[in-house]
């Protein structure tokens, strides 16, 4: 890619990543949506397969999940969430919310002090399912991230099997996001209205949720 067109590319995401964050924003009934949509996830059997599955943690006006959180505790899977390192995403196996502090950007994240806790680090291959959050995706799985590429730099060393469900409102579903190499496709992107399916960057199904 030259550099014209990376800084066209670049231009065009910065666009579309102001609307995202703007639709997010302004969506009513956030509570209301965000659990219609997580117990549409937790139905799925895609999830109800999954042994190990991470879980972000919303921050700010993302779809949000910490309702959903002790029902998954309480069930028999791995809970496991993200917290940053420099650049980087490391994996904590969640035994429960309350040993969780205000880390980075103010997202809930493990202590610093219990980073080297070795019993509580899971590997990103060992993921069956990731739950993704975004600030905007189109019909194709493409997303749109914060822009500094934690979740893609993750995603990209998930094991082939991984399957990779993104939470969003609907309102942040655009016709087309342009993508890079280095840009991870979601399988499947939820909304309070829709379940898109996806391969290789082709929209396969679209089912409507009632």
């Amino acid at each position: 890619m030259s550099e014209t067109d990376a800084k066209l590319l670049a231009i065009q995401k910065d666009s579309l990543r102001r609307r995202g964050y703007a639709a997010r924003k302004a969506q009513q009934d956030k509570d209301m949506l965000s659990r219609k949509t997580c117990n549409t996830l937790i139905k799925l059997p895609e999830y109800q397969d999954s042994d190990t599955v991470l879980w972000y943690l919303d921050q700010r006006s993302e779809l949000r999940t910490q309702h959903a959180i002790p029902a998954a505790l309480a069930s028999s899977k791995k809970v496991t969430i993200p917290y940053c390192v420099g650049n980087e995403l490391h994996l904590w196996w969640l035994h429960g919310l309350d040993e969780l502090a205000s880390g980075s950007y103010g997202i809930l994240e493990p202590p610093a002090h219990r980073w080297n806790d070795h019993d509580r680090a899971v590997d990103v291959k060992q993921l069956d399912l990731v739950i993704v959050p975004g600030v905007g995706f189109d019909r194709q799985g493409h997303r749109l991230g914060n822009g500094q590429g934690y979740y893609d730099r993750l995603l990209s060393k998930a094991g082939p099997n991984t399957l990779f469900i993104a939470l969003c409102y609907e309102s942040q579903i655009f016709n087309e996001i342009p993508a890079t190499p280095t840009d991870v496709n979601m399988h499947m992107i939820i909304t309070e209205k829709q379940i898109y399916t996806h391969d290789g960057g082709i929209c396969k199904k679209v089912l409507h949720i009632p």
